[in-house]
């Protein structure tokens, strides 16, 4: 075999392992990307569009109604290290609101948090927290409704206000 030869077959190795990398690079973004927006509910892909929707029009005061495409009475923050599946609701001062079993989720880590929607004395949904963190503001033992609003800082950082 001549150098020729042997410098091509090089060559077309090394092309093989960039066109696979490339593939495998690909590959695992759509993956990510799969997984990331299939494990969302209808609702939180709606909440966040909505969301980064008036976030990107410069507005800090958004009314918790807008941001959903269902019904609901109240809203109830909950925050990390909830445990839903042990309790199977919520204790909101002297009242408890049932979770049904397919939203009952365990926040077992910092950063995470939850907004529960009531409705009818029982949570009919949960948009999970992500790419916005709360701010400590006293949330709990609070219970929001759709004419509340949401307030967002220039850290992407959040606290729910009550409007009355």
């Amino acid at each position: 075999m001549d150098s020729n030869t042997s410098s091509r077959l090089n060559i077309n190795s090394h092309n093989k392992w960039i066109i696979f990398s490339v593939v495998l690079i690909v590959f695992l973004g759509l993956a990510y990307w799969f997984h990331s927006n299939t494990k969302k509910t209808a609702e939180e892909r709606f909440f966040y569009k909505k969301l980064f929707h008036h976030i990107s029009k410069n507005q800090t005061e958004i009314l918790l109604g807008d941001l959903t495409n269902f019904s609901w009475e109240y809203v109830y923050y909950i925050g990390p290290y909830t445990y839903l599946k042990q309790s199977k609701g919520l204790q909101v001062n002297d009242k408890f609101y049932e979770v049904p079993e397919r939203l009952q989720i365990n926040l077992d880590s910092d950063g995470m948090w939850a907004l529960c929607f009531i409705s009818k004395k029982k949570v009919t949904h949960i948009i999970r927290g992500m790419k916005i963190k709360n701010r400590d503001r006293n949330l709990k033992q609070k219970l929001y409704d759709p004419n509340d609003i949401i307030v967002i800082n220039n850290q992407n950082q959040f606290y729910l206000k009550v409007t009355k």
